[in-house]
């Protein structure tokens, strides 16, 4: 046992993925011979208990997952987490446009970030001066999974994702002040004409064209707002590439909340997964008996989804969209297929190759890293500055 504490703070979310990987984080940090614990903060306990106990852990590292805690302040404003005095490792997912509230705050130099995607990581880094360090989270291996033999799987394709239809999006925006609905729908439209870029940058393109000088603090409160584009942006790809799938004969699988108020829900080749959507662990079994987990990410030109991360995990072959942090890191891997958004051919390619009767598969990891040893040295780094 490493004379050594960790402290694990979530917040259950809608799928439980959180708490399902504060379990596995859990674990794993055991297993590294840490002494761990982990609290959830999404019980309804006062906020002042959960800073009391976080106190008396006497963690020597703190690791959160989705920013769960970082609301709690102490008096005169000041942030809780800036008073542990110790490293704090935070695990974040969403764009951080999305947490400027949060991010414009004093903090330590006690904090990292970690971040799945590059473009957070520069955005990051260019917008908010408060931020230390913030470094790339890299996708990591599920250990400890059962994976049934490729030819026994049930699921041809299977697309894991919520959904809403995009004209209930379009009006949400189209609700919002003139200006700012104006902005969103521009860049919606560039979006869609140039898949390969995001929508951090097509904005900065379009202020760029009016000749208009603008703060940092300007278009962070514009980033706000796109939120709203990018789910647009998501939907749209998801309507169209469904639809497609399921009008060329294949049978599809989706799961996640709201697939029911799909245009196309009752084709026979479609079929829909709890309608309320799947726990994180649910979603992984339903994978597990999947040949082929469809991944679309066109709203990022760089970084690898989760999507992938678990399919390769559960032994199945993920296809996706392809973009240069994919390419580069499973060029060799069999298990990563990826198809260029300006043509469909290569994805019907793949897909009757992969799905054909006679087509043997071997599960292949090779680009993932494995949890334990990224865990065992990310705590290790930490603990040397203590």
């Amino acid at each position: 046992m490493i004379d050594k504490k960790i402290l694990i703070i979530f917040h259950d979310s809608q799928y439980q993925t959180d708490a399902y990987f504060a379990s596995i984080l859990l674990k794993q940090v055991q297993e590294c011979g840490f002494q761990a614990s982990a609290i959830n903060t999404s019980f309804d306990i006062p906020d002042t208990h959960i800073m009391y106990t976080i106190q008396q852990s006497n963690a020597d590292l703190v690791i959160t997952i989705g920013l769960s805690g970082f609301e709690y302040q102490l008096l005169g404003d000041d942030l809780f987490y800036n008073a542990l005095y110790c490293p704090i490792i935070h695990i974040i997912y969403r764009h951080p446009a999305y947490f400027t509230e949060h991010f414009n705050q004093r903090m330590n130099f006690t904090m990292d970030f970690l971040c799945p995607y590059p473009e957070y990581i520069n955005y990051a880094q260019k917008y908010y001066e408060r931020i230390p360090y913030v470094h790339l989270l890299p996708p990591l291996h599920i250990p400890d999974i059962t994976n049934k033999p490729y030819y026994s799987r049930c699921i041809d394709i299977y697309f894991p994702s919520s959904y809403i239809p995009s004209d209930t999006i379009i009006n949400q925006i189209n609700e919002l002040p003139k200006v700012f609905s104006l902005i969103c729908n521009h860049i919606i439209e560039q979006s869609i004409l140039n898949p390969h870029t995001t929508i951090h940058k097509e904005l900065a393109n379009y202020m760029n064209s009016l000749s208009m000088e603008y703060s940092n603090e300007e278009f962070k409160e514009l980033m706000g707002y796109m939120q709203l584009v990018e789910l647009y942006v998501k939907m749209y790809y998801s309507e169209k590439y469904i639809s497609f799938l399921i009008e060329e004969g294949y049978k599809v699988c989706v799961s996640g909340s709201n697939w029911n108020d799909f245009s196309k829900a009752d084709c026979p080749n479609l079929t829909i997964i709890g309608s309320n959507g799947l726990t994180f662990s649910q979603t992984l079994n339903t994978m597990c008996d999947s040949k082929v987990v469809l991944n679309l990410q066109f709203h990022k030109n760089t970084g690898i989804h989760s999507r992938i991360t678990s399919a390769l995990s559960c032994g199945s072959i993920c296809i996706t969209n392809e973009n240069t942090d994919i390419i580069s890191t499973f060029n060799n891997n069999s298990s990563v297929l990826t198809f260029d958004s300006n043509s469909e051919d290569t994805l019907i390619t793949h897909l009757n190759s992969v799905l054909a009767t006679d087509y043997t598969h071997n599960i292949c990891t090779n680009g993932l890293t494995d949890f334990t040893e990224y865990i065992r040295e990310q705590a290790t780094s930490h603990f040397k500055n203590l």
